[in-house]
């Protein structure tokens, strides 16, 4: 992403819609191409169709998000946390072992269902939408924030680190939404000053001091021509 950011012209949010349509756009080309299945193309990247058994976590943490599907089973209160843990009761073979669902969506939902999970993808959406702002300021501090963020969002894909306390990357995360969020508040606080400026008391637009100086010759002169 950071090497992107040098030799295109792009916006991040551009430059990434750009890139995620032609990744999607190739696979499917060489899916039809070469014919293969999504299954080969796991056990070609990853030597593992299941990802490392991560498949059978995945089908539990479904199964029982299907359970509570609203609310969640409750905020860290799922993997591991005593005799009567939904995961040690219910969870079959090595699956009762695991601390987390392997995949932070999952875990998002499972702990606080899909209300706090809405809650959490409209917080990132959000923060999203600050990067864009503050690109046009400031690019490097926002690519920056993007690739923490899009570091993030690929993590969570096989590992877990959402709302995991002292995760270095959650931690990481909190940090660049807490400051992105204050470099766009900053940015409208400028504009709405710039707004304010630019507008007299009476709300008419204020000229600058060429523009008054041409404004008051102008009126001088149509009054020198009147008076003859």
């Amino acid at each position: 992403v950071i090497a992107a950011s040098i030799v295109t012209p792009f916006s991040p949010a551009a430059l990434m819609g750009y890139l995620s349509s032609l990744l999607i756009v190739g696979v499917f080309i060489a899916s039809n191409v070469l014919d293969f299945s999504k299954e080969d193309a796991f056990l070609f990247f990853f030597g593992d169709v299941g990802f490392t058994g991560r498949t059978e976590i995945w089908s539990f943490a479904l199964e029982m998000i299907e359970r509570r599907p609203m609310f969640g089973w409750g905020f860290q209160s799922f993997w591991l946390v005593g005799p009567d843990a939904p995961s040690v009761r219910e969870a079959p073979g090595f699956v009762a072992e695991m601390p987390h669902a392997h995949n932070g969506y999952l875990d998002t939902i499972l702990q606080t269902g899909s209300i706090g999970f809405a809650v959490f993808a409209i917080a990132i959406f959000f923060s999203l939408t600050a990067v864009g702002r503050v690109a046009r300021a400031e690019p490097s501090r926002a690519w920056l924030c993007l690739s923490v963020f899009l570091f993030a969002m690929l993590h969570n894909g096989m590992e877990s680190s959402f709302f995991r306390a002292f995760d270095p990357l959650w931690l990481a995360l909190l940090i660049v939404c807490a400051d992105i969020g204050a470099a766009s508040l900053l940015l409208r606080e400028q504009g709405a000053e710039a707004a304010g400026r630019s507008r007299g008391p009476d709300g008419r637009q204020n000229l600058g001091g060429g523009a008054l100086e041409k404004r008051r010759r102008g009126n001088f002169r149509s009054a020198a021509r009147n008076n003859r």
